[in-house]
C-alpha cells in the first residue's frame, strides 16, 4: 500500500523571527538550525535541524517532542519506516497530545501494511485536534486505498469543509469517485480543483481519465495533453494518453506516447504492457510480445501481461505457449473471467486442431 497523497504537518512551536533555511548545515548557529527543524526546509534539512534540536535538548519536552515528530515524519518521506518509528514512538511518549505525531505514525504504520494500528492513529489525531483538514485528509487516503469508499468520501467532505481551498482534498475525493463509477461527481472534483489550481498537472490527469472511461477520448487527450504541458515528464500522463489513442485505434501515435511515457521510466511496467497492446493491435506480434516479456519481467506477478501474451502467442499459432500464459494469469488472479474464457477456447482449439480429419 501506498498512502503517499497524505499531507504531512510540522509538529511546530515558536520560530525565531527572520530566520530563513540555508543551503548547509555546516557551522549554522542553533536557531538556523531550530529553523530547518520547525520550519520550511528539506527533508535533509529537517533532518540536520533536528537532529540539533534532540542533541542539545534546549527545548521544553513538548519542544523536543515536536522535533522528533518531524524527523519522523522526515524520515518517512525517505522511505526509511524503522527509523521514522523509532522517532514518532519517542514522540508520542514524550507528549502524548501530540496529534500531529499520531498521524504521521499512523501514515507509516500504513505504509507498512499494518492498517489497524494505522486507523488507531488516525482516529486519535483527529480526537486530539478535530479542526486539522489534514487529518481527514490522510485517513481518508487510507480508506480509499483500503477499498472503504465511501468512508473516504465523508473523510475528503470534512478536510474540504474545514479547508474549503484544499485542491489535494478535491482531487483526491474526486478520485473516490472515479473509483466508485461516479463520473460526474468526479469531474466537478477535478473542475474544482482546477480553478483554484489550474497549473495541477495531476488533476489533469486524472480528468482526462474520467473522461476517457464516460468514452469522451478527445476530451481525455485534451487533459493529458495539458498535464504534460504542465509537466513534461508525467510518465503517466503519457501513458494514459497512449491508452486513449488505442480506444480511437490511433496505434502508432498510441506507441509514441507509450515509448515517451517508457522513456520517463524505463521500468514502468503497465507503460510497456500497453506498448505492446498497441503493436497487437498492428498485427506486430513479436514486438508485442517482447514488451510483454519485459513488463513480466519488471513485475513477474503482472497478470494482464501474461493474459496479451497469451492472446499474441495464439495469434502466432502457438497454443501451447498460450495455454500456458492463460495459467499464469488465472494462478495470479483467479478472478480474470478473460484469462478464464480465452483458456477454454485455447484448449478447444488445440483439440481440434489434434483431432485426426475426416476422409
Amino acid at each position: 500500500m501506498d498512502c503517499r497523497k497524505s499531507t504531512l504537518l510540522l509538529a511546530a512551536i515558536m520560530i525565531v523571527p527572520g530566520i530563513t533555511p540555508l543551503s548547509t548545515a555546516a557551522a549554522q548557529s542553533y536557531d538556523q538550525l531550530k529553523a530547518w527543524c520547525f520550519g520550511e526546509a528539506t527533508d535533509d534539512q529537517t533532518l540536520q535541524g533536528c537532529d540539533a534540536v534532540i542533541k542539545q535538548k534546549r527545548e521544553t519536552p513538548k519542544g523536543i517532542a515536536a522535533a522528533l515528530a518531524n524527523r519522523g515524519g522526515a524520515y518517512y518521506k525517505k522511505d526509511e519506516f524503522r527509523r521514522a518509528l523509532a522517532d514518532l514512538d519517542e514522540a508520542i511518549k514524550l507528549d502524548p497530545t501530540n496529534a500531529v505525531a499520531f498521524n504521521a505514525r499512523a501514515d507509516v504504520y500504513f505504509n507498512s501494511n499494518r492498517s489497524e494500528l494505522a486507523f488507531r492513529d488516525y482516529d486519535q489525531a483527529i480526537r486530539l485536534d478535530p479542526n486539522v483538514a489534514a487529518f481527514f485528509n490522510n485517513r481518508a487516503n487510507a480508506y480509499d486505498e483500503s477499498g472503504q469508499y465511501d468512508r473516504a468520501i465523508e473523510d475528503y467532505s470534512r478536510a474540504v469543509a474545514l479547508s474549503p481551498t484544499s485542491v489535494n482534498s478535491l482531487r483526491n475525493r474526486g478520485a473516490t469517485f472515479y473509483r466508485k463509477g461516479e463520473y460526474d461527481r468526479a469531474l466537478q472534483d477535478f473542475d474544482a480543483a482546477l480553478a483554484m489550481k489550474p497549473d495541477d498537472a495531476d488533476a489533469f490527469d486524472k480528468r482526462g481519465v474520467t473522461y476517457a472511461a464516460k468514452g469522451q477520448f478527445d476530451r481525455a487527450i485534451e487533459d493529458y495533453d495539458r498535464a504534460i504541458t504542465i509537466n513534461p515528464n508525467a510518465a503517466l500522463a503519457f501513458n494514459n494518453r497512449g491508452s486513449a489513442f488505442i480506444a480511437k485505434k490511433q496505434y502508432d501515435r498510441a506507441i509514441e506516447s507509450f515509448s515517451r511515457a517508457i522513456q520517463i521510466t524505463p521500468r514502468f511496467a503497465m507503460a510497456i504492457r500497453n506498448r505492446g497492446a498497441a503493436y497487437a493491435n498492428k498485427d506486430d506480434y513479436d514486438r508485442a510480445i517482447q514488451d510483454y516479456d519485459l513488463a513480466i519481467q519488471i513485475n513477474p506477478k503482472y497478470a494482464s501481461a501474461y493474459r496479451s501474451r497469451g492472446n499474441a502467442y495464439w495469434a502466432k499459432g502457438q497454443l501451447d505457449r498460450a495455454i500456458q500464459d492463460f495459467d499464469e494469469a488465472i494462478r495470479l488472479n483467479p478472478n480474470d473471467t478473460d484469462a478464464k474464457a480465452r483458456r477454454d477456447e485455447a484448449l478447444k482449439a488445440k483439440d481440434a486442431a489434434q483431432k485426426p480429419k475426416a476422409e
